[in-house]
């Protein structure tokens, strides 16, 4: 599937344009408060591309993207299930399908050109999901204005290999 949306927490502005797969392959780009990076998470290993932006949202000193953007850091196996770990798309989806959350019928709509029912959830959220086919949600929407997210290219969302060796950066060439 692909999510794309923007969330509020904790203050922090967060974006969301991401590609997963149900064997666990996340591609695409996330962001806090305007500064982004990209992950890929493809054949057992994960890695991240950082931006100028970023570096200076994490304070690091400028010349940290000299060495760092434009090239891909590879994260250890530990590295990547904490970083990544929350990405998959069963644990994105998992509070949608547990048996915690009350769902209350609302109505029906259309949701990019898809006809969807309306779901008031119980801790605020409205869940859109579709009405024909298969019920996969659609959008959803945080109580409080604080983002929405979007649901599409279920089952055929694609994660890229792995980056080129000579785009990735040891992060061992990182230690000083």
């Amino acid at each position: 599937m692909h999510i794309a949306g923007t969330l509020n927490k904790g203050g922090k502005r967060m974006g969301l344009n991401l590609s997963l797969t149900r064997a666990g392959g996340v591609s695409g780009q996330l962001s806090v408060d305007g500064a982004g990076f990209t992950v890929l998470s493809t054949q057992g290993s994960t890695y991240f591309r950082v931006t100028r932006a970023f570096i200076k949202y994490l304070k690091l000193s400028p010349s940290a993207c000299t060495l760092m953007c434009g090239k891909f850091l590879k994260a250890s196996p530990a590295q990547s299930r904490s970083l990544v770990g929350d990405l998959s798309m069963s644990r994105l989806l998992g509070s949608l399908t547990s048996s915690a959350p009350k769902y209350r019928y609302a109505g029906a709509a259309t949701v990019n050109g898809q006809p969807a029912w309306v779901l008031h959830v119980s801790d605020g959220t409205t869940a859109y999901v579709a009405s024909h086919g298969r019920p996969y949600p659609l959008r959803l929407v945080a109580p409080g204005h604080r983002g929405q997210l979007n649901f599409t290219r279920w089952n055929t969302a694609t994660i890229p290999g792995p980056p080129p060796v000579s785009q990735v950066l040891d992060p061992s060439q990182l230690e000083g």
